[in-house]
């Protein structure tokens, strides 16, 4: 499919108008676009939920080395289920997922982490009773002295702002600061896919702004993976590669982030937002997208999470 043109599923069967979006099977195994790079985790045609609830429905992602994609939509439209399932939090009932040539459908995240598919839950980010530096050594763990202290450097170059915070205990920080010292934490192990579950949830508007427009592009920066699910969707949209736009846990739309931002119907059509308020400024939510009603939104708890 050429880059330029956004992909729409079909859960519609109508004929699709001259002039619009083509529509394709739901389901449908995604191709790399020209342009694209090869994905270096890739699902294909997932199925995940809680108990009886089916949530995430026949869903196709890719995201490829230095690529920022984005996942939006409504509340309770499957978005931190789909993150959980990549992670391995959340068992996949149907669909294969796959890291670089491996198949992991069937791995635990413990195994999935150590291949280097990190996860960053909205909350417990941090150890809080632990200073930074002690925070960045955890994320570091099992690595040779000589490799730490690269990781430790790298870290640093990256997030210069820890420099002069490492023996603050973690719980003292800023939530934008928190939110920093975790993401560099994920970064000590040399991840090749990062997953974020909206990272700039209770967070103000200018640590938000810096978290998505100078943080999450440095992960992207140094050749990860990103797949970011947030809840200030036109901010996330600005600074992405690729975007989709889950509806009713299935993709209604994917595209190049410039197209999708650039439709003007985007609040109103494929956010079930009114179109009154579908030209959001400012980095603020999306009508719709304030916080995720999925059943166990926050319930999950992963090797990247922390006691209180």
């Amino acid at each position: 499919m050429p880059t330029s043109e956004v992909a729409v599923a079909a859960d519609r069967r109508q004929q699709t108008p001259a002039g619009r979006p083509e529509q394709a099977p739901a389901g449908h195994q995604e191709q790399t676009p020209a342009g694209r790079p090869e994905p270096v985790i890739r699902a294909e045609a997932v199925v995940a939920g809680y108990g009886a609830a089916i949530i995430v429905r026949e869903v196709s992602i890719t995201a490829g080395p230095g690529e920022v994609v984005t996942v939006v939509g409504p509340n309770g439209s499957g978005k931190s289920t789909l993150l959980k399932t990549l992670a391995g939090l959340i068992t996949a009932r149907a669909g294969h997922i796959w890291h670089g040539d491996a198949d992991v459908t069937a791995l635990p995240a413990e195994a999935r982490a150590r291949r280097g598919i990190a996860y960053l839950p909205q909350e417990r980010e941090v150890f809080a009773s632990l200073t930074v530096r002690e925070n960045l050594l955890m994320g570091g763990y099992g690595l040779s002295r000589r490799a730490l202290k690269a990781a430790l450097e790298r870290a640093h170059g990256t997030y210069p702002a820890l420099s002069h915070l490492a023996r603050t205990p973690a719980g003292r920080l800023s939530g934008g600061e928190r939110k920093t010292v975790a993401l560099a934490r994920v970064m000590m192990s040399s991840p090749s896919v990062v997953l974020l579950d909206e990272p700039t949830a209770s967070l103000a508007p200018m640590p938000s702004a810096q978290l998505l427009e100078q943080d999450v592009p440095a992960l992207a920066a140094a050749g990860v993976a990103v797949i970011l699910v947030e809840q200030r969707a036109v901010q996330a949209i600005a600074v992405s590669d690729w975007v989709y736009v889950l509806v009713g846990g299935a993709v209604e739309l994917h595209g190049q982030a410039r197209e999708i931002g650039a439709r003007g119907d985007i609040g109103a059509v494929f956010l079930g937002a009114n179109s009154d308020h579908a030209a959001v400024s400012g980095g603020a939510p999306l009508p719709g997208q304030a916080g995720d009603t999925e059943p166990g939104g926050n319930a999950a708890v992963s090797q990247e999470e922390a006691p209180q």
